[in-house]
């Protein structure tokens, strides 16, 4: 009912959203704000809409952490906690949300292990979802050794699924980052990945002067060496 009547608010909304997640980067995206702030106050709510909210004010907030204005990016983190309360009450059982709310959480300096329910959930609603998965992963190494063990075959699982869908700038800085204390068990989850992706990861792997043993890849280079 809602798309009918207000179609427009939506596809501009998910729009933006679609491409920020595809780190896609924009000028003046705060120009949104007023279209944000409408999709929070309205009624009935739109989950697509509100969901796109959260995504855009994360965006923004990451914008003032980069832009080292802590002032601002305190605000948009309060902005992003808001929108979510509201996007968690249209859709309780969206799985990026659950996360969102172990992020923002995080972020205002919340101890991690009260909040591994909401990271549980996520996985929960949402195990296997490439595009969560791209946020998601690296905090979830940060904690696997407080996590349980269906959570952290959870998390080598959707390690793999980054490989396999082709998103392997993120799970090379996975590995190499947060995942590197538990780098053998990630590798061992690649074996049902495809070839290419695991030969094409690998390189990218050797490319950051890490000799890792990819399954079923073999690297040679000028020196003979290989892999």
């Amino acid at each position: 009912m809602f798309f009918l009547i207000h179609p427009d608010h939506e596809t501009r909304l998910n729009g933006f959203a679609t491409r920020i997640l595809a780190s896609d980067r924009f000028d003046r995206l705060e120009s949104l704000s007023p279209e944000l702030e409408a999709a929070e106050l309205r009624f009935p709510c739109n989950p697509i809409e509100l969901r796109s909210d959260v995504t855009i004010r994360t965006r923004l907030h990451e914008e003032a952490v980069a832009a080292a204005d802590p002032k601002r990016a305190d605000q948009q983190l309060k902005g992003v906690r808001e929108a979510l309360d509201k996007a968690m009450t249209c859709a309780p059982s969206e799985g990026f949300l659950w996360f969102m709310r172990y992020w923002v959480r995080i972020n205002q300096g919340a101890q991690a292990e009260p909040e591994l329910a909401n990271l549980a959930m996520s996985y929960r609603l949402a195990p296997v979802e490439g595009w969560i998965a791209v946020r998601r992963n690296v905090y979830s190494l940060a904690v696997y050794d407080l996590l349980a063990e269906d959570q952290k075959r959870a998390v080598r699982t959707e390690f793999a699924t980054l490989v396999n869908s082709g998103l392997l700038a993120t799970a090379v800085r996975n590995v190499l980052g947060a995942g590197w204390p538990i780098r053998d068990q990630l590798l061992s989850e690649l074996e049902w990945t495809d070839q290419t992706m695991r030969y094409q990861f690998a390189r990218m792997v050797r490319a950051e002067g890490a000799d890792l043993a990819v399954p079923g890849v073999k690297l040679r280079d000028p020196l003979g060496w290989h892999q």
